[in-house]
């Protein structure tokens, strides 16, 4: 059985956002889900369309301990991706989650069958959170070491 709930949110980026629809599942429990629709106009298209499902046991609006709600992140540009320029060890100086700023350190890349050659300094290219952080460990010319993300914002028209 489904129950929407008819308050429908502002479209964003042809989007419409269907708070708290009542979704009984299997075994008679109730969940609150937020569907996310294609729209246009404000107004959801007519399906079908593919489905991505998201699941959390984390609360979907403001926590109760008064945490903020999920933040919604985008990785904006190719800058915020970083690669690694030779095979080498990566030696990441941040895990994910963390802050970074753009020109700081990302980590360093060692050549343990070359003990003569110093390490090469990696740095981060955008600001944001950091999405993902390789190693430490071996990797090749090319692999994604870092990938920085920022706060979603919808594309200006």
């Amino acid at each position: 059985m489904l129950s929407v709930n008819t308050r429908h949110f502002a479209p964003l980026n042809g989007i419409v956002i269907s708070k708290d629809v009542r979704l009984r599942t299997r075994d008679g429990i109730h969940l609150a889900t937020d569907l996310y629709r294609p729209a246009r106009d404000g107004e959801p298209l007519a399906g079908p369309f593919p489905t991505i499902l998201c699941r959390t046991p984390y609360n979907k609006g403001d926590q109760r301990n008064g945490a903020q709600a999920t933040r919604h992140m985008m990785v904006r540009d190719p800058a915020c991706y970083s690669f690694a320029p030779t095979t080498a060890v990566f030696e990441p100086r941040h895990v994910a989650g963390d802050v970074v700023e753009a020109g700081q350190c990302a980590g360093f890349f060692h050549f343990v069958e070359d003990l003569d050659h110093a390490p090469i300094e990696l740095r981060y290219a955008a600001s944001g959170v950091l999405w993902m952080a390789a190693g430490p460990g071996r990797v090749q010319r090319g692999d994604c070491v870092a990938v920085v993300m920022q706060d979603y914002e919808a594309p200006k028209d």
